[in-house]
C-alpha cells in the first residue's frame, strides 16, 4: 500500500509540473503573438534563369560571383528584368566594353542593390552614374548577398593586380553586419535561397586582440524545435540572435572593414566615398563614425516602405524609380565636390 501511495503522489506531482510547464508554454505563445512574433516560414523567391542554370558561380576568394553572359530573369512570377555580366562576372555599366579604355576609373561596392536587382542593365544607379560621367569607366563590383567583406576581399584583390581606380564608393546598407560574421540572421535570411546552396562563405571572426580573422563555411541554419508552427521559439531565438550578434560585434568588424577599404584608397591616391543604401539608424551611425573623421559620406537611400520604389509587393529591392533618385542624389553630391573626381588613375 505504501508503494502505490508513493507511486500516486509521484504520478500527481508528475501531472502537477507537467501542468505548469504546459501552461507557461501557453502563456509564452500568447506573449510572444502578443508582441508580433509568428511560427517561422521560410520565405523563398521563386526565380527562374534563361538560359537554364544558375545565375552564380563558384569563386574561392568571394564564395560567389556572377556568371558571364545576358541573363533574362522573372522572379515570382511576375517581374521580369534582364542582367548582363561581363567576362569577369561583373555587371556591366554600358553597351560595349572598349578593348583600349584608358578613362579613370570609378569602382562601386556593394550588395544586391549596388548590382541591380529586380531591374535592367540601364536602370540600376551605377549606370546612371556612368551615362553622367562619361569621362570616367564606372565599374559595378555589387553582387547579390555581399557584405563588406567580400566587397574589400575583391578591392583588394583588384589593387593586388596593380589597378588603380581615381575614386571607390562603397554602397553601405545596416544589413551588411551581419553579412560580414555570418550571423544567425544572416544564415536564416540565406536559408532556401540559390547563393546558400553548397557555396563555402567568407565570414570575419575576431581574435583576442580584435584582429579581423577571415574564415569560410558553409552557411547552415538550424531552426529551433517547434519554431515552424509556434511563435514562442521565434521569441526565444530573436534573444538568442540579439547576444550571439552583439558577442561577434558585427558593426565594429563592419567599421573595421569600411577603414581598410578607406586606407587602401589612400595609399594608392583614391578618393574614397561612403555612400549610404539603407534608411536605418545604424546606417546613419556608420555614415556619422566616418563623417566625424573627415572622410566623405552621402546618403542615397530611399524609403523602400513606399510601395512605388520597391520591385515587388513582398520584396524591399529599390525598383527603376527609386535607382534614378539614387543616381541624382549621388550624381549631385559629386559635382558639388569636384575634388573627388580630380584624381587620376594614372598616378
Amino acid at each position: 500500500m505504501a508503494k502505490k501511495g508513493f507511486f500516486k503522489r509521484a504520478s500527481l506531482r508528475a501531472l502537477y509540473f507537467l501542468l505548469v510547464i504546459l501552461l507557461l508554454i501557453v502563456a509564452g505563445e500568447i506573449t510572444a503573438r502578443a508582441m508580433g512574433f509568428r511560427p517561422w516560414k521560410p520565405q523563398v523567391q521563386t526565380i527562374k534563369v534563361e538560359p537554364e542554370g544558375r545565375f552564380f558561380q563558384d569563386d574561392a576568394l568571394l564564395g560567389y560571383k556572377g556568371k558571364p553572359g545576358h541573363f533574362k530573369l522573372l522572379l515570382q512570377d511576375s517581374l521580369k528584368f534582364e542582367v548582363t555580366h561581363n567576362s569577369e562576372g561583373w555587371r556591366i555599366c554600358m553597351p560595349d566594353t572598349i578593348a583600349a579604355d584608358t578613362r579613370p576609373e570609378i569602382w562601386i561596392f556593394g550588395c544586391s542593390f549596388t548590382h541591380g536587382y529586380g531591374v535592367n542593365d540601364s536602370e540600376n544607379f551605377p549606370w546612371l552614374l556612368q551615362t553622367e560621367f562619361q569621362q570616367f569607366k564606372v565599374l559595378n563590383y555589387g553582387m547579390d548577398g555581399y557584405g563588406t567583406l567580400q566587397n574589400w576581399l575583391q578591392m583588394k584583390k583588384l589593387l593586388d593586380q596593380g589597378r588603380k581606380p581615381a575614386l571607390v564608393i562603397l554602397a553601405y546598407g545596416a544589413f551588411h553586419d551581419q553579412r560580414n560574421t555570418a550571423n544567425r540572421y544572416w544564415r536564416k535570411a540565406l536559408h532556401g535561397q540559390e547563393i546558400a546552396e553548397d557555396i563555402s562563405y567568407p565570414f570575419i571572426r575576431l581574435n583576442d586582440k580584435d584582429s579581423l580573422i577571415t574564415q569560410y563555411s558553409k552557411l547552415d541554419y538550424h531552426p529551433l524545435p517547434t519554431q515552424t508552427w509556434l511563435a514562442l521559439p521565434s521569441l526565444i531565438e530573436e534573444n538568442w540572435n540579439k547576444n550571439e550578434d552583439a558577442g561577434l560585434r558585427s558593426n565594429f568588424v563592419t567599421e573595421a572593414l569600411i577603414e581598410k577599404m578607406n586606407v587602401a584608397s589612400a595609399n594608392v591616391s583614391a578618393k574614397f566615398l561612403l555612400a549610404g543604401i539603407y534608411q536605418h539608424p545604424e546606417t546613419s551611425k556608420m555614415l556619422k563614425i566616418f563623417h566625424l573623421a573627415n572622410t566623405p559620406t552621402v546618403e542615397i537611400s530611399q524609403d523602400l516602405n513606399r510601395p512605388e520604389l520597391r520591385i515587388l509587393p513582398g520584396n524591399g529591392h529599390p525598383n527603376a524609380a527609386a535607382h534614378q533618385l539614387m543616381a541624382n542624389q549621388l550624381i549631385s553630391y559629386l559635382k558639388e565636390n569636384q575634388n573627388l573626381l580630380g584624381v587620376s588613375s594614372e598616378e
